[in-house]
C-alpha cells in the first residue's frame, strides 16, 4: 500500500475531524517563482480584459502542449539552456503566434500574447506574441496570476454546418493529395473521431479516447487541436466531429490581415525581425499511436469509475467496507507488498454530502499527512485544480525523499487526483518508488502530467440497476471523451 493510500483510509475513518480540517486553502498567487540558476525561464502572459474570451489559450514548448493561458494569466516555463520554440495558439479563434530563442543559464526572457476584436465577434482579427523588456513585463506579470497546469479534457461542443458532407473527400479545404488519403483512413475509424484542418494545409485526425502521446488526452477534438497547436502563424479549426462536417470559412478580414501581415514580414527592410512565415504543409493522424487499453471500471460506492491501466499492469488487491474502498495495481513482475510503481484507486463514503469538504482542502490534508512522515525530504507540486468535465477535481503531486518499508529504506512520490463525485470523495493514485535521498527530489512537472494523461479518461458514471460487468452503460456512455456536434 502506498503512503497516500493509507493515508486515505485513515481519514476516511476519521470522519468528522476531516470536515473540520478541510477548509478552502488559497488558490494561485500572482508571484514570479524563484530561478534555478542552471536553467533559464520563458515568460508568456496574456492581459485581463473584461472582453477577452473566457477560455484558455493552447500553450506549447518546443512541440509539447504545457499550462494553457488563462485570462490574465501567465506561464513561466524552467527550461534548459538552448535553443526553445514556443507558441501560443487561441484555438479556432485567431492565428497561432510563436516565437523561436536561445537561452542562457539564469536567463528570463517574456513575451505577451495580444489579439485584437474585428466585425466578426466569433474570431480574433490580429494576433501577436511579442518580446518584452523585463522590467515591463515583470511589472505585468505582478497583476496576473500563474496559470495552474489543467489540460481540461471537457467535451468539446461544436455547431454542425451545411458546408458539406462529412464523406465528401474533395469538400476538405486546402488538403494536398496526402492529406485527403489520411481524411479517407480517418472516414473509416470508430467513433468518437475529430478532424482538424490548419489554414495552410496541415491536418490532424484523431479517433477513439485514448493515446500513449502527450496530452493523451481523451477527447480527440482536444487532442487534434493541441497538435495543431505548436504551429506557427496558421489557424487551426475543427473540420468535422464524428459524422458531422462543423467547419465554416474564415472571415474576409482575417485572412486579409494575415495577407498583410506576411507581405510586410517578407520585405527586405524586415528580413532581420519578421516573424516566422507558416511552417511546411504536412499533418499526422494516429495510426502509429492507439494502443489497446485495459479499462478498470469499478462500482465504487454510488457510482462507477472508469480509468486505463498503464500497459504492464495487473490488479493486486481490493478491500471494500461501509465507509471506504480501495484497489491497487502493480506492474505484472510486482506484488502489493514489494512493488517499484502502484496505481490505487481509493473511495470515501458520503463524504462529498458535507459542504465544508473541497477537493483541494482534501488534498491538502493528504498532503500535510504525507509531509508529517519525511519534513527533511518532503516536495509537493499543485498540477491542477477547478472543474474537469463537469467535476470538481484536485490534482497534485507529494513526495518523499526517504521513507521506510519493510524491505528498506526509499523514496516514494505520488501523482494524486481528488475527485469530488455526487455523494463520495475519490482518489487516483499513481506511485512510485526509488533510491532513498536526504534531501527533497525535484518534481518533474511534465513526467507527471504525462501519467495523469495516461489514466485517462477517468470518468464517473451513474450505476444501472442490475447492470453487469462491463458496465456498456458506462463504457459508450456520455462523460469525459469525446467532442460532439449539435
Amino acid at each position: 500500500m502506498t503512503y497516500v493510500a493509507r493515508t486515505f483510509r485513515l481519514l476516511a475513518i476519521a470522519g468528522v475531524s476531516l470536515v473540520a480540517a478541510c477548509t478552502h486553502a488559497p488558490r494561485n498567487k500572482a508571484e514570479i517563482p524563484q530561478q534555478d540558476p542552471a536553467m533559464s525561464t520563458i515568460y508568456l502572459y496574456r492581459a485581463a480584459l473584461t472582453a477577452a474570451r473566457a477560455q484558455p489559450f493552447y500553450v506549447s514548448l518546443d512541440g509539447k502542449p504545457v499550462t494553457p493561458l488563462t485570462n490574465g494569466s501567465y506561464v513561466a516555463l524552467n527550461v534548459p539552456p538552448g535553443d526553445h520554440r514556443v507558441v501560443v495558439s487561441p484555438g479556432p479563434y485567431g492565428y497561432n503566434r510563436g516565437a523561436r530563442l536561445k537561452t542562457v543559464a539564469g536567463g528570463s526572457y517574456f513575451y505577451q500574447f495580444e489579439f485584437k476584436t474585428g466585425d466578426d465577434p466569433r474570431h480574433f482579427a490580429e494576433t501577436t506574441l511579442s518580446a518584452r523588456d523585463e522590467q515591463v513585463a515583470r511589472a505585468d506579470i505582478g497583476s496576473l496570476r500563474r496559470a495552474l497546469a489543467n489540460f481540461n479534457d471537457r467535451r468539446l461542443t461544436y455547431a454542425r454546418t451545411n458546408y458539406a458532407s462529412v464523406s465528401d473527400v474533395d469538400a476538405v479545404p486546402a488538403l494536398n493529395a496526402r492529406g485527403r488519403e489520411v481524411y479517407q483512413n480517418w472516414l473509416r475509424q470508430r467513433l468518437p473521431r475529430a478532424f482538424v484542418v490548419a489554414s495552410n494545409g496541415a491536418w490532424y485526425g484523431t479517433w477513439g479516447m485514448g493515446v500513449i502521446d502527450i496530452p493523451g488526452l481523451s477527447d480527440p477534438a482536444t487532442r487534434a487541436m493541441q497538435r495543431c497547436a505548436a504551429r506557427m502563424d496558421v489557424i487551426c479549426q475543427v473540420y468535422a466531429i464524428n459524422n458531422s462536417v462543423v467547419w465554416r470559412p474564415l472571415p474576409k478580414e482575417m485572412v486579409q490581415n494575415e495577407r498583410q501581415r506576411k507581405a510586410a514580414a517578407a520585405a527586405p527592410s524586415a528580413a532581420v525581425t519578421a516573424p516566422e512565415s507558416a511552417e511546411a504543409v504536412g499533418g499526422e493522424d494516429e495510426s502509429k499511436l492507439q494502443q489497446p487499453q485495459v479499462r478498470l471500471i469499478a462500482p465504487i460506492f454510488s457510482q462507477l469509475m472508469m480509468l486505463s491501466l498503464p500497459p504492464g499492469f495487473k490488479p493486486g488487491f481490493e478491500q471494500a467496507n461501509s465507509a471506504s474502498y480501495i484497489r491497487e495495481s502493480v506492474p505484472l513482475d510486482e506484488s502489493v507488498n514489494r512493488w517499484t510503481q502502484m496505481v490505487t484507486v481509493t473511495g470515501v463514503r458520503n463524504m462529498a454530502r458535507s459542504t465544508e469538504v473541497t477537493p483541494e482542502g482534501f488534498g491538502n490534508k493528504i498532503a500535510e499527512g504525507f509531509r508529517s512522515s519525511c519534513p527533511g525530504s518532503y516536495a509537493g507540486k499543485v498540477l491542477s485544480s477547478g472543474m474537469v468535465n463537469g467535476r470538481e477535481e484536485h490534482v497534485f503531486v507529494a513526495s518523499c525523499g526517504k521513507r521506510t518499508t519493510a524491505y528498506g529504506t526509499v523514496s516514494e512520490t505520488a501523482m494524486i487526483q481528488v475527485i469530488k463525485g455526487r455523494a463520495d470523495y475519490y482518489t487516483v493514485q499513481w506511485a512510485e518508488r526509488g533510491e532513498a535521498s536526504e534531501t527533497p527530489l525535484p518534481v518533474d512537472v511534465a513526467k507527471w502530467l504525462d501519467r495523469y494523461n495516461g489514466l485517462a479518461p477517468v470518468k464517473l458514471c451513474e450505476r444501472v440497476p442490475g447492470e453487469k460487468p462491463p458496465y456498456p452503460s458506462c463504457v459508450n456512455g456520455k462523460g469525459s471523451g469525446g467532442g460532439t456536434a449539435v
